[in-house]
């Protein structure tokens, strides 16, 4: 478990930076930006220079947007 908190925070990093931009594909992301790795997706707001990460999912939790809520 530590290490998949370490992989996230490590991945966070890249956000803007290294990770393309995508349209989200869970609802309740709707209105966001979307990036992710082979691990790991990220919803998130950008703010100038600021990026803010609003939600994280595991790429194994990603399979149904249905099961998920904010």
């Amino acid at each position: 478990m530590h290490k998949n908190i370490d992989d996230a925070i490590d991945s966070m990093f890249r956000i803007e930076n290294g990770l393309l931009r995508r349209e989200p594909t869970l609802s309740c992301w709707t209105g966001f930006h979307m990036a992710h790795t082979n691990k790991w997706y990220f919803a998130y707001t950008c703010d100038g220079d600021t990026v803010t990460v609003v939600d994280a999912c595991h790429s194994q939790n990603m399979k149904s947007s249905e099961s998920r809520t904010k």
